[in-house]
């Protein structure tokens, strides 16, 4: 289930980051998008687990995509903060013109 499941789920979250108006080039969304893109590489190169070796060595692959995850909440808030400053700068910049 997983080993199916997983990459779909993880590319509709790339797609979904690159269609965030305004938020799709900050620094965190890119970097969540790439934390995206290499677990979803490494799942869809695992061998579909069929032994309880690569049962184990599958299980691995999820762990180490879990961690690696562990920071998108994050590094999400850091880019909407990141987008606020830009746009309060903008805004600034704005009413200066005034």
């Amino acid at each position: 289930f997983l080993h199916h499941e997983l990459p779909i789920r993880l590319s509709h979250r790339v797609r979904d980051l690159a269609c965030i108006p305004h938020l799709h080039d900050t620094k965190g969304v890119i970097s969540i998008r790439n934390m995206y893109i290499q677990s979803f590489e490494e799942i869809k190169n695992a061998k579909i687990p069929d032994t309880p070796e690569s049962e184990e060595k599958f299980c691995e692959i999820i762990t180490k995509v879990y961690e690696r995850h562990a920071s998108v909440l994050l590094l999400m808030a850091k880019a909407f903060y990141e987008f606020r400053s830009k746009m309060d700068k903008k805004t600034f910049a704005d009413d200066e013109r005034i």
